[in-house]
């Protein structure tokens, strides 16, 4: 009798994970954005993150890092 609740145990196990893996490969449509983004003020712009090399023979590299505040 224990036999049989383990085999019907086990079988309940496989089709909960089959459906939990079909669950987690559904995807949902990214929703619109609530208001639009703000227009860039300068049209010619240049912008970078992180290391900024200089294309003159006597520039220099500089880092661009956020800085934050200290407590």
């Amino acid at each position: 009798m224990k036999t049989r609740w383990i085999f019907i145990l086990s079988a309940a196990g496989i089709l909960a994970a089959c459906y939990v893996a079909y669950l987690s490969t559904i995807t949902h449509a990214a929703e619109p954005p609530v208001f639009n983004p703000a227009a860039n003020p300068y049209a010619d712009g240049i912008y970078a993150e992180g290391m900024v090399e200089s294309t003159q023979s006597s520039g220099e590299i500089s880092t661009c890092i956020p800085r934050s505040r200290a407590l």
